[in-house]
């Protein structure tokens, strides 16, 4: 174990969990917690904060630590303290046993880390479950704790998660040789380097295979355990230190001592053959001609068992033990070959069941996402034509990629979408959900959604407005860009047409970003008409209309009442009253300028400040006066 002092693990623990702060960033601004945390009503930050701290508590308790250099960590590192550790009292019963419920329930941000890996290509999973790990080892070395025990809690750790963190990328970075390593370094500087580095060691590793490869055509051959070897000279993304379950190391600390006593012996066996091959080839002190199909024959011979060695050489070093040759190889290429096909078959069969139950696990996922997004759309007050066309919309996209498995004929499709309507029909709100749908559909790779307006596109200078555009369309790419009022882009402004301008770029950048770009352009239904024929690029692109009709005042009361639950408040029935003949009084230039939903949002937060007005001359008021709005609240419109 490395010695650190305090101080400086007190550091190290806090710059990991800055890490993990990050990732946690990156997991909501891409809309990865958004259904966990609509289950756990529960921020992502602080659903970390209560992790972290939860398995420190529950490490300390493992390896017996209570002192108070623990205590300041486990309470300082979150900075939030969601389990209350009290420095005076230690850790309580209580605590242990509710930090063993949250670390028994399922990892959920791993989890949500290795989808983005499976999704993105990307390897964070592992990144994240290196910086929780420096975390607990920078804990556990406070004052030397004990290194069995923590080494013990760290494999059983490993051994719950690991399924999560050997997805994506960097599944081959996080394997039984990295924990061997974490575990007997005690170096927490360098775990997150000696990720990468296992990365850059095992692209250098296919390199070399393919070199090998393509000097070699016929003979495809490798050791028992070197089905990697074969993986990689395919070209093949998997590890060649996984041997298939995550174990592989014995418990014995002595076994890398071992491993390179069978290198070099398998080494020299293969030495000793060479030398006995040439010694019977001498005759009276001189070589005699070989004939040409010996040579040949020999030559190929040599080839393979060289390629063998060298595929022994890399799984000496990192794969698991029970990947090892059994015996060493004979200088038979059939009895080689045989060896070779049976480790790749198994391996073969291990990867394919492994790469199936990550995509049943990734489909199941996907599908309650996609199921919670619907009834998210179906729940919206009204807009019952809206669903409709949208539900159409996603049929046609998931029979179209039934389709193209099968490699039928499919039309060309645009995504783009306009939305006509008055303000405050719901159309930014839609606009939002089909994001998230079309991610979940594999048409977005972020789904999440960019809103803009004239004034974020148009520049007051020729030239500019060109940058503007491309700026706002690459933030956008991977989602929806949404053109709040687009028509205005086609009109005239102070004599400089620079709306058209903008227009042009939109129109460009569509086509050029077709893949991973959808714009939603929204707006009055008349004006939306002229807009769409100030360019001919625009009519061709946009051909999916979605018309948001005005909503009835039943339904603008139901938006009322829904506004009201989510943010805690009650409406007594004087209230609905209220508001209902409120509406019914409304002359149409009145509820043209009134704006829908909008008109009922303001009108509801005039309501919550005119209650906080009323309650706060109660002095000491109750939970339901908090929550009541009545119709004293009302009066300003009653």
């Amino acid at each position: 174990m490395r010695a650190y002092p305090n101080e400086k693990l007190y550091a190290i623990a806090e710059e990991n969990y800055s890490i993990l702060q990050n990732y946690c960033e990156m997991l909501l601004q891409e809309g990865y917690w958004e259904d966990p945390q609509g289950i756990l009503d529960q921020q992502i930050h602080d659903f970390l904060a209560l992790y972290i701290q939860a398995m420190l508590v529950q490490v300390a308790d493992y390896i017996g630590a209570g002192d108070v250099e623990t205590l300041r960590m486990i309470i300082g590192i979150t900075k939030s303290n969601p389990l209350a550790i009290d420095m005076e009292i230690g850790i309580t019963e209580r605590a242990v046993a509710e930090a063993k419920k949250c670390i028994s329930a399922p990892p959920i941000l791993l989890q949500l880390c290795s989808l983005r890996d499976v999704e993105h290509h990307s390897s964070i999973a592992g990144l994240f479950f290196d910086a929780v790990l420096n975390i607990i080892f920078a804990m556990a070395y406070l004052n030397s704790k004990n290194e069995a025990a923590i080494t013990r809690y760290v494999r059983e750790y490993y051994a719950r998660v690991r399924f999560f963190i050997q997805n994506g990328e960097g599944r081959g970075c996080v394997d039984e040789a990295y924990l061997f390593h974490k575990i007997c370094n005690g170096d927490l500087l360098a775990n997150t380097a000696l990720l990468k580095e296992a990365g850059e060691d095992f692209a250098l590793y296919k390199k070399e295979a393919f070199l090998l490869e393509e000097k070699k055509e016929e003979a495809k051959v490798s050791v028992s355990g070197g089905a990697a070897a074969v993986d990689a000279q395919e070209g093949s993304a998997d590890d060649p230190t996984d041997s298939g379950d995550g174990y592989g190391y014995s418990e014995d600390e002595e076994y890398e001592e071992e491993y390179l006593e069978e290198e070099y012996e398998f080494e020299d066996e293969f030495v000793c053959a060479e030398d006995e091959l040439k010694e019977n080839e001498e005759i009276d002190g001189e070589t005699e001609p070989e004939p040409e199909k010996n040579r040949t024959d020999r030559k190929k011979l040599e080839e393979e068992s060289a390629v063998t060695v060298l595929s022994a050489a890399q799984l000496l070093r990192s794969n698991p033990k029970k990947d090892l040759p059994q015996n060493p190889p004979t200088n038979s290429a059939i009895e080689q070959k045989e060896v070779s096909e049976t480790a790749q078959n198994a391996q073969q069969k291990l990867e394919v069941d492994k790469e199936a139950a990550t995509r049943a696990a990734l489909a199941s996922f996907k599908a309650k996402r996609m199921e919670k997004l619907m009834n998210r759309l179906d729940e919206l007050v009204g807009l019952s034509g809206v669903k409709e066309e949208i539900h159409s919309l996603i049929n046609l996209i998931r029979v179209r990629k039934m389709r193209e498995e099968y490699h039928l004929p499919g039309m060309p499709m645009s995504y783009h979408m306009v939305f006509t309507g008055s303000p405050g029909t719901g159309k930014t709100t839609v606009a939002r959900l089909v994001g998230e749908i079309y991610r979940e559909l594999g048409i977005l790779s972020k789904g999440m959604m960019i809103e803009t307006d004239r004034a974020g596109l148009v520049a007051g200078y020729v030239g500019q407005t060109a940058i503007k555009v491309k700026e706002v369309v690459e933030k956008a790419r991977g989602g929806i860009l949404f053109i709040d009022e687009a028509y205005t882009l086609s009109s005239t402004v102070g004599g400089n047409d620079f709306g058209t301008e903008a227009i042009d770029m939109l129109v460009k950048m569509m086509e050029d970003y077709r893949e991973d770009l959808v714009i939603i352009v929204a707006g009055y239904t008349k004006e939306m008409q002229t807009f769409l024929k100030s360019n001919t690029g625009l009519i061709s692109r946009f051909n999916k209309f979605i018309d948001f009709p005005d909503y009835q005042d039943e339904e603008l009361v139901d938006i009322l009442n829904g506004m009201a639950t989510r943010a805690g408040f009650s409406l007594t029935e004087e209230v609905l009253r209220a508001v209902q003949g409120y509406l019914v009084r409304l002359t149409p230039s009145q509820r043209e300028d009134f704006g829908n939903a909008r008109g009922i949002r303001n009108l509801f937060e005039k309501m919550v400040a005119a209650q906080a007005n009323r309650v706060v001359c109660y002095g000491q008021p109750t939970k339901e006066q908090l929550s009541s709005i009545t119709f004293e609240d009302c009066k300003f419109f009653a």
